[in-house]
C-alpha cells in the first residue's frame, strides 16, 4: 500500500483507538539486557481479547496501515477463556499506530501515548546509543503510568509534574 493515509478511514482509526483505549497495553518492555549489562527497552504496543473477530478487525485495520503484527495466542489454563494477543514491536509501526490514534486516546493512556511517542522518535536513529538523561526519564515514567496496582498518590503526583512541564 503506497499511502495508507489516503485509505485510512476515520471511523477506522477511531475504532482502533477504542479498543487500544479500552483492551490495550502502549508501553515499554524490557528487550533483555545487553551491553555492560544496562536494560534494552522497547516500545510496544498490545491490543488482546477473547472475540477472534474483534482481535481480526484489529489486524485488518494494522495492516492497512502498513504494519504486520505479531499475534500470540494465550491460555491461562482452565476456567478461563483462552485469548489472542496482537502485538506491535518495531520502533515505526508503534510510532504510526500512535500517530493515527492519539487524538481519539484520553486521560492517562493519553499521556502514556504522548511519552511513548516522544521516546519512539528519540530513539529511531540511535538505538544502539546509551540512553539520555530525558530517555531515561520517559522510561521511569511510562513504567509509573504504567504499573498495575501503582499507588493513585505516585500516579497523580508523576501526572501533576508532567502537566507543570508541558505549560513551561
Amino acid at each position: 500500500m503506497d499511502n495508507p493515509q489516503e485509505t485510512l478511514l476515520v471511523w477506522e482509526r477511531a475504532w482502533l483507538a477504542g479498543i487500544l483505549d479500552g483492551e490495550g497495553y502502549i508501553g515499554l518492555t524490557n528487550a533483555g539486557r545487553v551491553r555492560n549489562n544496562k536494560p534494552h527497552f522497547r516500545a510496544a504496543i498490545c491490543i488482546g481479547n477473547t472475540d477472534v473477530n474483534i482481535i481480526a478487525e484489529v489486524v485488518r485495520i494494522v495492516r492497512k496501515m502498513g504494519i504486520e503484527p505479531y499475534i500470540q495466542n494465550q491460555d491461562k489454563g482452565p476456567g478461563c477463556r483462552p485469548a489472542m494477543l496482537v502485538w506491535i514491536k518495531n520502533m515505526v509501526g508503534v510510532a504510526t499506530v500512535l500517530i493515527w490514534t492519539a487524538c481519539y486516546i484520553k486521560g492517562d493512556k493519553a499521556q502514556v501515548l504522548k511519552l511513548v511517542y516522544e521516546f519512539v522518535m528519540s530513539r529511531l536513529e540511535k538505538t544502539r546509543d546509551p540512553y539520555t538523561a530525558r530517555e531515561m526519564k520517559l522510561i521511569s515514567n511510562v513504567l509509573v503510568l504504567n504499573k498495575r496496582g501503582s499507588s493513585t498518590t505516585a500516579r497523580d503526583a508523576l501526572l501533576r509534574e508532567m502537566k507543570i512541564q508541558s505549560v513551561s
